[in-house]
């Protein structure tokens, strides 16, 4: 979902810089939380990957298959919040 941020992460622990790579771990903490904070890995947690992905302009659409349901208006909201928390821009519209 944001592999920059991983890059990021390696590049800070290549160079010891353990400050930075705390710093990126706290926003991937944010994203995950955003995304796997109700349950580890299920289709709900899939259909929230995919709505983080469409936020972030990533993919066009986050729609997933039955029996999945779309992420609904709270979770997009909070998903919106953690974009914009870590400072990844403006998350593309809620329900967009």
């Amino acid at each position: 979902v944001v592999p920059e941020l991983i890059t990021e992460l390696y590049s800070a622990m290549q160079n010891n810089d353990l400050a930075r790579a705390s710093a990126i771990n706290d926003k991937l903490y944010v994203l995950k939380q955003a995304v796997y904070g109700q349950g580890e890995p299920s289709g709900a947690a899939h259909a929230r990957a995919k709505e983080m992905l469409r936020q972030l302009g990533r993919i066009s659409n986050a729609e997933v298959r039955p029996p999945v349901f779309k992420a609904d208006e709270a979770e997009s909201q909070r998903i919106a919040e953690a974009i914009e928390r870590v400072g990844l821009g403006r998350a593309v519209a809620v329900g967009a």
